[in-house]
């Protein structure tokens, strides 16, 4: 009966000690698994703060370059409207075939003597000189037909 007890003893022990080793090892997973979950968790998170901060970076520096330019543009669309000269050197520039053009700019240069002579050209060149920002001027003529 003894050797039944012993048997059961260590049967008991052996038993207790899977249960136990299998508890500990499941916790044990069990806070590995949390752990990594937290950790992607908050990793995913930062990069997502940061990209929505580089992205409120991104728009604002745009914003602030669409306000610059429109500004130039403004002040380049009032300055041609205050000559008259330079407006009717564009208007002839956009309704005339080019070799009239170079005849009506040859006429009026002349009669200006050269000196006082304002065109397109010398408004398109001021533009380029004042403003450093400034690559290109397209020049748009909406036809009314």
């Amino acid at each position: 009966m003894e050797k039944c007890a012993d048997k059961m003893k260590v049967k008991n022990s052996k038993q207790l000690y899977n249960k136990l080793l299998f508890i500990y090892t499941g916790v044990l997973v069990s806070v590995v698994f949390a752990l990594v979950f937290y950790f992607m968790h908050n990793t995913r998170n930062r990069i997502r703060n940061t990209n929505l901060e580089y992205m409120h970076m991104m728009s604002e520096e745009a914003a602030g370059y669409l306000e610059d330019c429109q500004g130039i543009a403004g002040f380049l669309h009032k300055d041609l409207y205050k000559s008259s000269m330079e407006m009717d050197d564009l208007l002839h520039y956009f309704n005339d075939a080019p070799e009239d053009y170079q005849k009506y700019r040859l006429n009026i240069y002349s009669d200006y003597h050269s000196q006082n002579y304002k065109g397109i050209e010398d408004f398109v060149n001021e533009a380029f000189e004042a403003y450093n920002s400034i690559k290109r001027i397209t020049l748009i003529s909406y036809m009314n037909d």
